[in-house]
């Protein structure tokens, strides 16, 4: 009997080593159109530092050669309306379709979570830390990108970065998913009905966190064909819009915020 307690606690031990190595042979899916032939170096340069990364280039979905009748048998106007009080740009719908697209390449695959970037994303050297994440099977997500604000900490990953629950957050330049949410999101409606980073509509579904300081920019010189061209997002006029901007703003204020 005690010889079995010892290997059950070795078990255990063994357990905990695994989850904790999750990500430390991340899959990496890399959103990019087919002929950004630019930005696929640019991202090939950045990731050839990370030898912990799996990386996949998921040719992303160019909105912008959609009909209407192609883009409406595709995503829901109607519902994107009620929501946003206007109708969609051709590059949010291509934008949108290419993160499920990735999300369902997650599902399909025998990975547990995947490391979401654009094609205009910039990697801080100090990446590898999301090697220190430990494994978490509740749907969640966790942006890598700033300008976000957050109700608390966590936990430390480390002295410099601490993993925070999300309270607003915007922008898919890089985030991780686990397969959880991505089955969420995939789940929601028949035919998507939302910008790619309204993390706001997401929240309701699944936790959000956010890594600060950021391990994710990106390189307003180098445009992604994605989206629509500039930063600017839906998601942040629908925050100014919403009941949440007043705690968003002071959240802000006391310094919960990654900028």
């Amino acid at each position: 009997m005690k010889t079995f307690v010892i290997n059950l606690q070795r078990a255990v031990e063994r357990k905990k080593h695994m989850q904790k190595s999750l990500y430390r042979n991340m899959k990496t899916f890399v959103i990019n159109l087919q002929r950004a032939v630019e930005r696929k170096k640019h991202m090939q340069k950045q990731l050839n530092r990370f030898s912990f990364l799996d990386v996949e280039f998921i040719d992303a979905i160019d909105g912008k050669q959609f009909s209407t009748d192609e883009a409406k048998s595709l995503f829901d106007y109607d519902t994107f309306y009620k929501l946003y009080g206007r109708s969609p740009l051709l590059a949010e719908i291509g934008c949108t379709l290419s993160h499920i697209k990735s999300y369902k390449k997650l599902i399909d695959s025998n990975e547990k979570a995947a490391l979401i970037l654009e094609d205009d994303a910039c990697l801080s050297n100090q990446l590898n830390i999301i090697e220190e994440l430990e494994i978490d099977e509740t749907p969640q997500l966790i942006l890598l990108t700033p300008r976000f604000s957050y109700s608390f900490r966590i936990k430390k990953i480390d002295a410099d970065f601490s993993l925070n629950k999300l309270y607003f957050g915007a922008y898919t330049a890089g985030y991780i998913i686990n397969k959880a949410a991505a089955k969420l999101i995939c789940g929601l409606a028949h035919k998507p009905y939302w910008v790619a980073d309204d993390w706001l509509l997401m929240k309701k579904h699944f936790n959000l966190y956010g890594i600060v300081p950021a391990l994710v920019y990106w390189d307003e010189g180098l445009e992604t064909q994605i989206q629509t061209g500039e930063k600017k997002s839906t998601n942040i006029v629908r925050l100014l819009l919403s009941p949440v901007a007043l705690s968003h703003k002071i959240l802000k204020i006391i310094g919960h915020y990654s900028k």
